[in-house]
């Protein structure tokens, strides 16, 4: 649906990235809980197959622990 061209001049140019978003926010979010994939995308507002590369490089950088419980895959902050 179209907007308005007033409306269109106040929007940013630029994209916000989640990346940029949401590390410090996913790891206070994850700090006293443990959530699955579709928790964090749910969290994120990004798809749940958007998420799997972010975790993993978190969990290399030693920020986020991946656990297994009944076969569900869940993460909290390190």
């Amino acid at each position: 649906m179209p907007i308005s061209i007033d409306r269109a001049r106040e929007l940013p140019t630029e994209k916000k990235s989640m990346g940029a978003v949401a590390v410090e926010e996913l790891l206070e979010f994850l700090s006293d809980q443990a959530c699955n994939a579709a928790e964090i995308a749910e969290f994120l507002q990004v798809k749940k197959e958007g998420v799997y590369t972010k975790l993993k490089r978190l969990v290399e950088e030693g920020l986020l622990t991946k656990v297994y419980d009944e076969g569900l895959t869940h993460w909290y902050a390190a």
